[in-house]
């Protein structure tokens, strides 16, 4: 059969054309338009997954690096001293909340709310740079307030009878009126 265009036998296996085309009306059934450039900024509707152990690298020299080994999820500021910065829109305005300093290896974060039942500090020195500790901040009224609210110096678990843990304590039952 003859159809338009130009025909190619189809009893040639290695029939092609040869020469440089200009555009294309579809590449495997999907329209050229449909293509991810390379070379220009670009968007897509769906998902992009990237299925190999090198991840995405971002920046001109590969500066920031996305990875997943074995289940773990690594993101890498991989040029010396250089920090990762996390910000979001605050009333409009672009507001550092954290920031990952590379030169100190440090963590420093605007606020810091750590909510659930437990939270240890691991360190050999805690600074605190405010005059004020606050404790017991969500009682709703002074009848709800425990007896005793203070500090507790643990002395190890291995401490003998006079070597019991230190606490400096307010307490709530001292009759203090006066």
């Amino acid at each position: 059969s003859v159809a338009q265009g130009i025909q190619l036998s189809s009893t040639v296996t290695s029939a092609k054309f040869r020469g440089t085309a200009t555009d294309s009306d579809a590449l495997g059934g999907v329209a050229a338009a449909n293509y991810l450039r390379s070379n220009a900024n670009d968007t897509t509707s769906g998902t992009l997954g990237v299925l190999n152990d090198d991840g995405i690298t971002i920046g001109a020299g590969s500066d920031i690096t996305m990875k997943l080994s074995s289940d773990d999820f690594t993101i890498a500021q991989t040029t010396q001293d250089k920090d990762v910065i996390f910000t979001v829109n605050d009333g409009g305005s672009t507001t550092e909340v954290m920031r990952l300093d590379g030169a100190n290896s440090t963590l420093k974060v605007k606020d810091l709310e750590v909510t659930g039942t437990q939270t240890i500090f691991n360190t050999t020195t805690l600074t605190v740079e405010d005059n004020i500790i606050e404790v017991n901040r969500n009682i709703s009224n002074a009848a709800a307030t425990p007896n005793y609210s203070g500090l507790k110096i643990n002395r190890g678990s291995t401490s003998t009878v006079t070597e019991q843990d230190l606490y400096w304590v307010w307490d709530e039952t001292f009759a203090d009126d006066g």
